[in-house]
């Protein structure tokens, strides 16, 4: 089960003295887990000032720990106009909104955050287990594999790519969207059949690219794939191909 790391701000960057105690005793009684004293606090900012971002960021939070999810999105909506750049508030509203099976809602969210934070290694991760929890590993290993290109020590990424991509090869050509087989055949340079190889059994992994919606058939009327007089062969060593000629045809 996937479960968001719901961020609580602090009051750092509020300039009141009233105000900055009250946040801070309410994100202390956040990290407590007193909810609803933690709300009272933060009302009270609200009610001397209604567009403090850190206030509602910290009470749609509290509201979400409560499960109140509905009311934490109302909550957030109305944070983020004031600071659409909230980092933690973002994280909080994506967290939400896959609570409540929002999932495509909560990628965007994400998305916001890596707009802002391209190499945001933790919502890089937490963007990834989003897609692997709905089963979309193929999507989910580019994106732990783009953590791991910047942070390559990181493991809870090395972990979480390693299952996405044993998931993708357990995927049966039964239930591949491309299904299909492969016939090689091998010819020397008078043309003779040298060998077949035919596979009917694989299981393809699932394209990345996929075709927009009511995308045409392509009209594929002529093409080939030719190798012609190849020679192939490592340092030292006689060719492993000499002279070999092959043609694919569609």
């Amino acid at each position: 089960i996937l479960i968001f790391p719901i961020q609580v701000s602090f009051g750092q960057n509020q300039t009141d003295s009233q105000i900055k105690e009250w946040s801070s005793i309410g994100a202390s009684l956040m990290q407590e887990g007193k909810y609803f004293d933690a709300i009272e606090y933060f009302d009270k900012i609200l009610e001397v000032e209604p567009t403090d971002s850190i206030a509602l960021g910290n009470k749609g939070a509290a509201l979400t720990q409560l499960n109140k999810y509905e009311e934490a999105l109302l909550i957030y909506d109305k944070a983020l106009q004031i600071d659409p750049t909230n980092i933690n508030i973002l994280n909080n509203k994506a967290a939400t909104l896959f609570d409540l099976g929002k999932i495509d809602e909560s990628l965007q969210t994400l998305d916001t955050i890596l707009e802002i934070e391209p190499n945001n290694v933790n919502v890089l991760i937490l963007k990834g287990k989003v897609l692997s929890e709905t089963k979309r590993y193929s999507e989910a290993f580019s994106i732990f594999k783009k953590a791991l290109e910047l942070d390559p020590t990181n493991e809870d990424a090395k972990k979480q790519s390693y299952f996405a991509i044993n998931h993708i090869r357990l995927i049966p050509i039964t239930n591949s969207k491309y299904l299909g087989h492969v016939v090689l055949q091998l010819r020397n340079s008078q043309g003779t059949l040298v060998s077949v190889f035919v596979s009917d059994a694989l299981g393809y992994l699932p394209h990345e690219i996929t075709d927009a919606p009511n995308a045409k058939l392509l009209n594929i009327t002529k093409g080939e794939i030719k190798f012609d007089k190849v020679l192939f062969h490592y340092e030292n060593n006689k060719p492993l191909f000499d002279n070999l000629n092959i043609t694919i045809h569609p």
